[in-house]
């Protein structure tokens, strides 16, 4: 298994809400059949969102970045903060 780790820092109230909406309506959807389980986290007074998605394999994990990207190409233009920092990381235990 992996988890994709996805940090947002120092947003403005303009780029948490616009990072929200992008989630919701494009993340979201394209993840539905590819992970395990996801969390998308935010902390609005600090200005701070954080995306853990947990995933079978990093083909999986391709395959959906590949359908968000196809959903971004439609809208170029639409606001989508870029993250702090990003990862993938293979999970090599759990209880």
């Amino acid at each position: 298994m992996r988890a994709q780790v996805t940090y947002f820092d120092n947003e403005s109230e303009e780029d948490l809400e616009a990072g929200v909406s992008h989630v919701q309506d494009e993340v979201v959807p394209a993840f539905q059949d590819a992970a395990n389980k996801a969390y998308w986290l935010v902390d609005r007074e600090g200005g701070r969102r954080l995306s853990l998605i947990f995933v079978d394999d990093e083909d999986a994990l391709q395959r959906a970045f590949a359908a968000v990207g196809q959903v971004r190409a439609a809208d170029p233009d639409r606001h989508r903060p870029a993250p702090a920092w990003s990862a993938s990381f293979e999970i090599y235990a759990e209880s």
